[in-house]
């Protein structure tokens, strides 16, 4: 009786190792999942960033190319008179 007991007890520990050892591979790839979800998050999060970038540096220069043409035209040798006559 007393071997049927022990063989009774290893049994039932092998399966509770068992059912853990499940458990915890399928927490290693819930987590796996996660990190990947996260990695394809953060990718699209760099992209726009980059694009943001991008969008900010050409407003720049379109900003600093209005600004010297404006500062062309406000120069005096480019001014030019209209008068308007009245007949």
């Amino acid at each position: 009786m007393c071997v049927c007991v022990c063989v009774c007890v290893c049994v039932c520990v092998c399966v509770r190792l068992t059912e853990s050892s499940a458990g915890v591979a399928e927490q290693l790839q819930s987590t796996r999942q996660m990190a990947e979800d996260l990695i394809d998050a953060q990718s699209a999060a760099l992209q726009a960033q980059q694009e943001i970038l991008n969008n900010g540096e050409q407003l720049r220069v379109t900003l600093r190319d209005s600004t010297q043409g404006k500062n062309l035209i406000s120069q005096p040798q480019f001014k030019v008179n209209i008068h308007l006559e009245t007949t």
